[in-house]
């Protein structure tokens, strides 16, 4: 049965129950709600950014069983910022900017096999990757994917290098309000931050590392 449209921008859209996974305190937030953000952000910036691909594709294979393959990034000038699903229900972030390529991943797990093959078949193989050191996601769980969105985000609307924006602490209590907004405004903004002159401890960062994939 087909759900009801949320929101609708041009021809991209995201359901009801797209809508309930982002509003569900602790749910896993659907690849809907993912791609329709990347959507907006493309939008925005369509001039100096390549148009993101369907973040699932990894997961997703043709009837003869092989599996749908990322299109490799086009012109090394573009920016390219691409969520991808490591097809055990986290989400990872791959960006290329101005000609360096970065890794984001608010639990800083091992890249899988699905996440090396969508890195091959973006950028190549071989290919030497800056892990960034993000915000390790708290106890509210499953919002790696609103960690690569804010990340992203942060990086085209600041004027911040990657790790200036790795560098950032996030309001993980506002991810999904701020989310549902932006989206029901048809915009895509920056991430609320943490006030972090009232804070005695601040959230863990990783470390910044380098992997060849």
């Amino acid at each position: 049965m087909a759900h009801k449209l949320w929101v609708q921008v041009g021809d991209r859209g995201a359901t009801n129950y797209d809508r309930r996974s982002l509003t569900t305190e602790g749910g896993a937030v659907n690849v809907g709600i993912i791609d329709l953000w990347m959507f907006l952000l493309y939008r925005r910036f369509s001039e100096s950014m390549e148009e993101p691909q369907e973040t699932a594709m990894a997961t997703w294979v043709f009837r003869n069983g092989t599996s749908r393959q990322f299109a490799t990034a086009t012109s090394t000038l573009s920016t390219v910022l691409q969520p991808l699903n490591n097809g055990a229900g986290h989400f990872v972030g791959a960006i290329r900017h101005q000609g360096q390529l970065f890794y984001v991943d608010s639990l800083n797990l091992p890249m899988n096999d699905a996440v090396r093959r969508s890195l091959n078949e973006l950028f190549g193989p071989n290919r030497m990757y800056i892990r960034l050191g993000v915000q390790r996601q708290g106890a509210d769980g499953n919002l790696c994917g609103l960690h690569v969105l804010a990340h992203m985000t942060e990086l085209m609307l600041s004027e911040s290098t990657p790790s200036q924006v790795a560098a950032t602490n996030f309001d993980e209590g506002m991810m999904r309000e701020h989310v549902f907004r932006c989206l029901r405004d048809h915009e895509a903004r920056r991430f609320p931050k943490l006030d972090i002159d009232s804070r005695l401890v601040l959230p863990e960062h990783f470390p910044n590392s380098v992997e060849v994939v």
